[in-house]
């Protein structure tokens, strides 16, 4: 099965490059203006995403006679509700922003479970099946997003207790929407870059995903590096030349009779997300001495992570965001700008040449 996303912004590509990992995918970059442009690119696809077009999709008049029944054109785009309208094998979607991730995992474990041809019918089965769940949960959903990560939320499971200091270096990696293809390139650069036989302090990195697919996720961060990945387990040691993630439960570093283990803090939502950014970065900042920690802050959505940043720089940690520019949501980064928390804006790039003059710092 083929999907064509026909957009006129490349984040949404790079959204949906980095979360459908089933199907064949394939993208155009233009501004969809008439009936007759849309003919002439849906001819080889099962299904077409059209994004936010600038043609008036309610009014697009199209010869369903013409169109093969079992392709699915979807008409996407972000407003501050969700709906779903359909006309024959054409659906006219309006979802809120971030609700396109749930939907696009809904698919992949779709593509999963069940590897093999699929037709336009099982993904608009799937996406009218979401868009139900979406809607029964609106008001959950709503008091999720409004919630802000307060004393009745982090702090009950965390303080921000400065202590013990790690006299050795941490480097500490948070990351939603996008984070996943900026660490492929941050991975992917690192061992270009790093010499051989050269030690690389112990990363720790959570990263916005359904429990459904953690496992995959190590596995594919195992699979860009040279470092051995581990999952963030009770009491385990916390190791150079080692990349910790979490499955679902908030994890942070422990110093231990002298050395750094992983604390687990389980998984009660912080700042609407188990594992939590926020609760990874305040952990870290209870125990990082001067500029011996680096904290890095990728893409994302929502406030998941800001009040942690604003902790390791308050501790003395070195904080870098990546250049909102180049994310696919920027939210978690200006809201670390806004607040002052950030020492340096880095493109992807360059936070690779950041980590490397880390590395080597006396």
């Amino acid at each position: 099965m083929t999907i064509l996303l026909i957009t006129s912004e490349s984040k949404m590509v790079l959204h949906f490059s980095s979360s459908i990992s089933g199907p064949t995918f394939k993208k155009k970059n233009i501004k969809l203006n008439s009936e007759k442009q849309l003919s002439n690119l849906i001819n080889n696809e099962d299904i077409i995403i059209i994004h936010k077009s600038l043609y008036v999709e309610e009014n697009l008049q199209i010869d369903i006679d013409k169109i093969d029944s079992s392709k699915l054109i979807i008409f996407f785009k972000e407003e501050d509700k969700t709906e779903l309208m359909e006309k024959n094998n054409i659906v006219f979607l309006t979802l809120k922003q971030g609700d396109i991730t749930k939907i696009l995992n809904a698919f992949n474990r779709i593509f999963k479970l069940q590897p093999i041809q699929k037709e336009s019918s099982v993904f608009k089965k799937t996406l009218k099946e979401e868009i139900q769940k979406l809607s029964r949960r609106k008001v959950q959903l709503s008091q999720l997003t409004n919630q802000t990560p307060t004393s009745n939320n982090m702090d009950q499971i965390l303080e921000y207790k400065p202590s013990l200091r790690y006299a050795n270096k941490m480097i500490i990696i948070g990351a939603s929407i996008g984070g996943l293809n900026v660490m492929d390139t941050i991975l992917n650069e690192l061992k270009k870059q790093l010499k051989d036989n050269e030690t690389v302090p112990p990363i720790l990195y959570t990263q916005h995903i359904t429990s459904n697919f953690a496992n995959n996720i190590i596995k594919r961060v195992e699979n860009l590096t040279h470092l051995t990945v581990k999952e963030a387990k009770k009491n385990l040691s916390i190791l150079n030349n080692h990349i910790y993630m979490p499955l679902n439960e908030h994890f942070i570093p422990k110093i231990k009779n002298g050395r750094l283990i992983v604390e687990l803090l389980g998984t009660k939502a912080v700042s609407s997300h188990s594992p939590s950014i926020d609760v990874m970065f305040r952990g870290s900042s209870n125990i990082c001495h001067n500029k011996k920690t680096l904290s890095i802050i990728l893409t994302g959505m929502g406030k998941d992570g800001v009040i942690g940043m604003g902790n390791l720089k308050q501790s003395g940690s070195k904080t870098i965001a990546q250049e909102p520019s180049t994310t696919v949501v920027p939210g978690i980064i200006n809201e670390c700008l806004k607040n002052g928390y950030i020492d340096e804006v880095l493109t992807p790039e360059e936070i690779v040449k950041e980590i490397i003059r880390f590395i080597r710092a006396k």
